[in-house]
């Protein structure tokens, strides 16, 4: 969907597109930036909470655990330290193999085997411009549908 699909979801498909002119996108430029401004603003706000959320939560375990309990029942609602095992993708080849072939035994492995979008996308950015240097148009990867093209807005301050 382009921005005139959007203009006219949004305002009624018999709106015509209005006419531009540089004040309008001028304005329009300062109104996105101070957005971003705030945007960023907010996300760093939120940094802090999470640090200062982090460091009440070490305090707080640590305090339990010095008094021996492993939960406390507020005024407000239980605290409990809860343990949650977890493990790491294997980095070694020779790991792999032999986590995927487990998986293979289970029956399970094309249910869990995935790969990143983020990898995908570069995978595949990285395999087409290969293709067109070598002159292949007609470039595809097994099992990937078409790509799909959606432009968006990009902005980089000025120094």
């Amino acid at each position: 969907m382009n921005a005139r699909d959007i203009f006219s979801t949004v305002f009624g498909e018999s709106s015509p597109m209005p006419e531009v002119t540089i004040k309008e996108l001028e304005n329009l430029s300062k109104e996105l930036f101070d957005l971003y401004q705030e945007e960023e603003k907010l996300a760093n706000e939120l940094k802090v909470k999470r640090l200062f959320m982090t460091e009440k939560e070490v305090k707080f375990q640590a305090l339990l655990e010095s008094a021996g309990k492993d939960s406390y029942h507020s005024e407000i609602g239980t605290f409990s330290i809860v343990e949650r095992k977890s493990v790491k993708i294997p980095k070694t080849i020779e790991a792999k193999s032999l986590l995927f072939s487990w998986l293979k035994e289970q029956n399970i492995y094309d249910e869990v085997v995935s790969i990143n979008s983020q990898t995908l996308n570069k995978l595949y950015r990285e395999s087409l411009e290969e293709s067109e240097k070598k002159g292949d148009v007609f470039f595809r990867i097994p099992g990937l549908e078409d790509p799909t093209i959606s432009p968006y807005l990009s902005f980089r301050r000025k120094k």
